[in-house]
């Protein structure tokens, strides 16, 4: 078994850190930057949202929630029962990421 935290199927060194910015938030960074750094290539299957979630002891929907933001952002493709792959075209520029922290005026 892996170290906790981490995600032995994709072969990345994903950490979530709780009590800080959303996991899902953070899973997306991390995806994106993998993808982007081309350890993620297109093509890749990435594994299973179950999968995921037990290797990095969270719940599945963060995992879920982390997965759809990547489609929508055209960094992930979904083919209906063969799986979650890096989308082959990536989108030129990545999109900007969310402001995490409000500001206290």
């Amino acid at each position: 078994m892996g170290v906790p935290g981490t995600s032995p199927e994709l072969e990345l060194p994903l950490r979530l850190e709780r009590g800080g910015h959303p996991l899902h938030l953070q899973l997306v960074n991390q995806l994106r930057s993998a993808i982007c750094m081309g350890l993620l290539p297109a093509g890749t299957r990435l594994p299973s949202t179950r999968s995921v979630s037990v290797a990095l002891g969270v719940s599945r929907n963060v995992v879920v929630k982390a997965y759809e933001e990547l489609f929508s952002e055209g960094y992930l493709l979904g083919r209906t029962g063969a799986g979650t792959y890096v989308e082959q075209s990536l989108p030129r520029f990545p999109r900007p990421l969310p402001v995490l922290a409000t500001l206290d005026i």
